[in-house]
């Protein structure tokens, strides 16, 4: 088994707190929103799936749209 490292991993992309998909690169085309409000969360991840934290914070952005 392979140790988690933070120089390595991805982001996981959730939609209204359901996770959408795995992301590796700087972009994703995201279409067939939900009418109404829409929360977009973006974490980073370990390779293992891990969360990422820096100074005890979970490593993710969040937006709200309308």
């Amino acid at each position: 088994n392979r140790t988690s490292t933070w120089q390595e991993g991805h982001a996981h992309l959730y939609v209204n707190g359901r996770k959408i998909t795995r992301l590796y690169g700087p972009w994703y085309f995201l279409d067939g929103l939900p009418e109404g409000k829409v929360t977009i969360m973006v974490t980073l991840n370990s390779n293992r799936h891990e969360d990422l934290f820096h100074d005890g914070k979970q490593i993710q952005a969040t937006v709200e749209l309308d």
